[in-house]
């Protein structure tokens, strides 16, 4: 069995560099700590350990002196038992003695990678301009698993149907000896539909069948499998922060849309959670925001204790309605939050508009700002 997995053994399987990733990887590995790399299932952990091990024996470790373990693989448990803890759980068993390094799906950047497209400068950018916006609703569309990118068109949705099986079933329903297999399934498919959105547990007990108690359970399970992310309500109150409803996004818009939710209907929400699983990657905190008067601000990052921007995201500001709706936003985040900093992510727009007289709120396109050319607009943090 251990043969079957191991570079020592018959091991050869290909496989997609990640860089920024094997750096991360790297860098922890030499700090003297267990290692623990957390995600979402298939997203890609696994090949990144192997190709670090490769890394390992190309600078000269003998492959002997490395072993793999695959706990998938059903010779070594029976079906499930790969899912005994998840990285909050390996925390409290190794007391402070591990360094997390969090795998995400492939960001835009790295989507563009593995279809053999290069982006590393805006020069780049220009040349392939029309092939970025046309891979990017293929991102938006099917998501960032790596080898959802790399299959055949005919593939993707059944892979993506047997991700979610595998996640909904293996890493909470049996995890966590879920009897409600079907109100689990019809929670987990009610934020598909509901993805960017505030979905207060109160609520959401209604349509779903399920006691609050049990939502709250069931949310708290998605979220410890990577499944769902759930921001929070920013507020300068940490218990108003609990008390408030949270958004909901989903770890890939894949997985959504593979489950027939029509993915061109609710583009302005799609795009919102890419924005938010890259803010997250990032490695930001990121909360939404809402005025007394309801109008809600899409993302708050916070760093160091404070502000250091708000974004809202819409896919066509050029409706002075909905322009007028985002830009009363941000003009009630100004006093509330302190910041300067301001940005609109969009479909296609790009250029600035005056807030408040004195303030540039920036616009930027969505792939533009996937790609990191995100400068800040002036007017500062305060």
């Amino acid at each position: 069995m251990l043969h079957d997995w191991n570079l020592w053994g018959g091991y050869s399987v290909a496989s997609v560099a990640r860089p920024e990733y094997q750096g991360r990887l790297a860098s922890a590995s030499k700090a003297g700590e267990v290692v623990t790399v957390k995600g979402v299932r298939r997203g890609g952990k696994s090949t990144l350990l192997v190709q670090l091990l490769r890394r390992f024996v190309a600078e000269g470790v003998p492959a002997k002196n490395t072993l793999v373990i695959n706990c998938e693989d059903p010779r070594f448990g029976p079906p499930g038992s790969s899912s005994k803890m998840f990285s909050e759980e390996y925390a409290t068993l190794l007391a402070g003695r591990h360094l997390d390094v969090p795998v995400f799906p492939l960001s835009f950047r790295e989507f563009l990678g593995f279809r053999g497209l290069e982006a590393a400068s805006p020069l780049d950018w220009a040349r392939h301009r029309h092939r970025i916006r046309h891979l990017l609703n293929e991102f938006l569309e099917n998501g960032g698993f790596p080898k959802v990118a790399l299959v055949d068109a005919g593939e993707k949705k059944h892979l993506l149907e047997s991700y979610y099986n595998d996640i909904l079933i293996k890493d909470v329903q049996r995890r966590f000896k879920i009897r409600a297999s079907d109100k689990l399934d019809f929670l987990a498919k009610y934020y598909l539909a509901n993805i960017s959105t505030v979905q207060p547990c109160n609520r959401v007990k209604v349509p779903v069948g399920l006691s609050l108690d049990s939502v709250e359970r069931f949310s708290g399970y998605f979220a410890l499998a990577g499944f769902f992310h759930f921001v929070r309500k920013f507020s300068f109150s940490l218990k108003e922060q609990l008390l408030n409803p949270r958004k909901v996004y989903v770890a890939d818009t894949g997985l959504r849309n593979a489950m027939g939710f029509r993915f061109s209907a609710d583009l302005g929400r799609v795009m919102e959670n890419v924005v938010c699983l890259e803010l997250v990657r990032r490695g930001h905190e990121v909360f939404y925001w809402r005025s007394a008067k309801a109008r809600e601000v899409d993302f708050v990052v916070r760093a160091g204790g404070r502000t250091k921007e708000v974004i809202q995201v819409c896919f066509d500001p050029d409706d002075p309605a909905t322009l007028g709706r985002e830009m009363d936003a941000l003009a009630d985040s100004l006093s509330a939050l302190k910041c300067g900093r301001m940005s609109v992510i969009t479909g296609d727009r790009e250029g600035t508009e005056l807030l408040a007289g004195r303030i540039k709120v920036r616009f930027v396109p969505l792939w533009k700002w996937l790609l990191g050319n995100a400068p800040p607009a002036t007017g500062g943090t305060q």
